[in-house]
């Protein structure tokens, strides 16, 4: 195998999110296979220092990163070095536009292997470059975090009103290329504030969304504290992802290995299992809704394989 870089960021230098919890599962999967590798975190070191590391270590690099004129930027470090260039786009497709759109076209084309994270996002951007491969996202985690303390009076709280949780999250406020907010946040605050019966808990460990709805009722509860999502998985009764876009949903799989009922917004395609509805559309949530919550009441069980590190260890041998 080539000299194998990584670049990308974990979440202790940027935040818990989607991008940085596949970073982390991935060097803790190559770990345990023992396969070595040199870990550059571009949000820690800075832009500058992160290019010069590219240039100065020829090899396999595999970029992850979000913000197409950054990958852009690093996948020409990596022609430069003569490097094999793979990069994973945590992104869907149509996602990007103007300038953004043309940068990631281009780094398209300049890679040696684009990584797409799903069906649809792969048919449209392998024209660009016909070794892009499909590699879903998701990692099942090795190890986690344990809820600290107060995390755990707060799940309490919830459980000890007798109501049903409803859980989503968000890793910090965003808004798409509409100015619509990606996460739906405002939506579901709106909706669970009228349904009484319900308990709403938003993983919000930025404390993003909290101060938005300074009035929101006592069935809205907020965790404004850096947490493990799937941790706290094991302890709701139903999972919601209402985006305006999306790529490989961590939280969606996640919820799915552990047989949490998910209900998700169609902004791209989710895998079998959840429960569709369009994005902030109350009566389409609703029916959704509906039909989910009559079910048996959760029983947790974990995902203990995958084959998505081994494909990407293929991608790095060859």
């Amino acid at each position: 195998m080539k000299r194998l870089s990584i670049i990308g960021a974990l979440p202790e230098s940027s935040f818990i999110g989607g991008v940085t919890i596949h970073v982390q599962r991935l060097l803790q999967s190559l770990d345990t296979r023992g396969i070595k590798y040199e870990f550059c975190d571009y949000k820690a070191i800075g832009v500058p220092r992160a290019c010069l590391f590219i240039l100065l270590h020829r090899g396999c690099i595999h970029i992850h990163v979000t913000n197409p004129i950054l990958l852009f930027v690093f996948v020409i470090c990596c022609k430069l070095s003569f490097s094999k260039c793979i990069f994973t786009l945590h992104a869907n497709y149509g996602r990007f536009t103007g300038f953004k759109k043309f940068f990631l076209t281009v780094a398209l084309h300049l890679s040696d292997v684009p990584v797409l994270i799903n069906e649809r996002t792969y048919e449209v951007y392998k024209k660009s470059n016909r070794n892009a491969r499909y590699i879903p996202a998701f990692i099942p985690p090795l190890t986690e975090q344990p809820i600290s303390d107060d995390v755990r009076r707060i799940i309490a709280m919830c459980k000890g009103k007798k109501r049903p949780i409803v859980s989503t999250n968000a890793s910090k406020y965003a808004v798409d290329k509409d100015g619509n907010d990606i996460y739906g946040i405002d939506f579901l605050v709106n909706y669970f504030s009228c349904q009484t019966d319900y308990t709403l808990l938003i993983s919000d460990p930025k404390s993003a969304y909290s101060p938005r709805f300074p009035q929101a009722t006592d069935n809205v509860v907020f965790i404004n504290q850096p947490h493990s999502y799937y941790e706290l998985l094991k302890h709701v009764d139903f999972f919601v992802r209402n985006t305006s876009t999306d790529g490989d949903a961590l939280s969606v799989k996640e919820a799915l290995s552990l047989d949490v009922p998910a209900l998700c917004s169609d902004c791209v395609e989710r895998p079998a299992g959840v429960v569709l509805f369009k994005y902030s559309d109350q009566p389409s949530f609703r029916q959704a809704f509906d039909s989910v919550r009559k079910q048996a009441p959760t029983v947790h069980k974990e995902q203990s394989t995958n084959n998505v590190v081994e494909e990407l260890v293929r991608l790095y041998r060859t």
